[in-house]
């Protein structure tokens, strides 16, 4: 998929007004995310703290068109070297939040702290 993605402009990620939604992200969500150049997200919850975090996109209530379209409309105002900044910004928070090795190295720590005590 990596490859797929390399040739997008934008990932639109939409997701139901559902409570799992506010809590819950797949790292392959993840992943997916931060490998085009500018996303829009229909989420609540944990997803759309991330992207605002990152500021690597927009986030736009579920179940809301007129707030997608709008947050579509705004994209494709933005020159592309702004485009690219966001893209750049999700990629470092993605690599500083979500990388495999830090991940692990981090649950390995958490761990070994656990039973320590």
């Amino acid at each position: 998929m990596p490859r797929f993605f390399a040739h997008a402009g934008a990932l639109l990620a939409t997701l139901r007004r559902e409570p799992i939604f506010c809590v819950y992200n797949s790292s392959k969500n993840f992943s997916r995310i931060w490998r085009v150049d500018d996303r829009h997200r229909s989420t609540r919850g944990e997803g759309g703290r991330i992207i605002r975090q990152a500021r690597a996109g927009w986030v736009v209530p579920p179940e809301d068109p007129r707030a997608l379209a709008d947050a579509v409309l705004a994209a494709s105002r933005l020159a592309r070297p702004e485009l690219d900044a966001m893209g750049n910004r999700g990629e470092a928070w993605f690599r500083e939040h979500f990388e495999r090795e830090k991940l692990l190295t981090r649950l390995e720590t958490f761990l070994r702290e656990a039973t320590r005590r």
